[in-house]
């Protein structure tokens, strides 16, 4: 049994390893929606002006010097979530600060390198709340 969680456990992980991270990506975010879990009705929507860049699979340092209203994010590693191999009709990518980053493309186009602009969504979750930021990613 415990080879056998241990295969799995492998093979997950070079899954997760084989699936790339685009080497450059530009975000703006136009909208955001505030979801609160134990009151719907406190939940919003309402216009920002968002936006990040992130090189090689970090956060660059001009995001992150910007104040906290410019800056779509708080994460500084990014990973790819999404399975090499696999094809989807989004690509997916995990922030170390529980941040989900997903960009809306065309079925299997992930199975070749990203490029050009995408639609995404910058989602962050907890147990009383989910933020969810719409906007654009431009791939290079």
């Amino acid at each position: 049994m415990r080879r056998i969680i241990l295969a799995l456990t492998a093979s997950i992980i070079s899954i997760n390893a084989s699936a790339e991270i685009s080497p450059t990506m530009s975000c703006t975010f136009e909208s955001f929606i505030g979801i609160s879990h134990a009151e719907p009705e406190n939940s919003r929507k309402s216009p920002i002006h968002q936006g990040m860049r992130i090189v090689q699979g970090k956060t660059d340092s001009n995001t992150l010097k910007l104040d906290g209203a410019k800056r779509a994010t708080n994460s500084n590693i990014w990973q790819a979530a999404t399975p090499a191999g696999w094809e989807t009709l989004e690509s997916t990518y995990i922030g170390d600060f529980n941040e989900i980053l997903s960009l809306s493309h065309e079925l299997g186009a992930n199975k070749r390198p990203l490029r050009g602009p995408y639609k995404a969504s910058l989602t962050t979750t907890g147990v009383e709340s989910t933020s969810i930021m719409l906007g654009n990613c431009l791939v290079e």
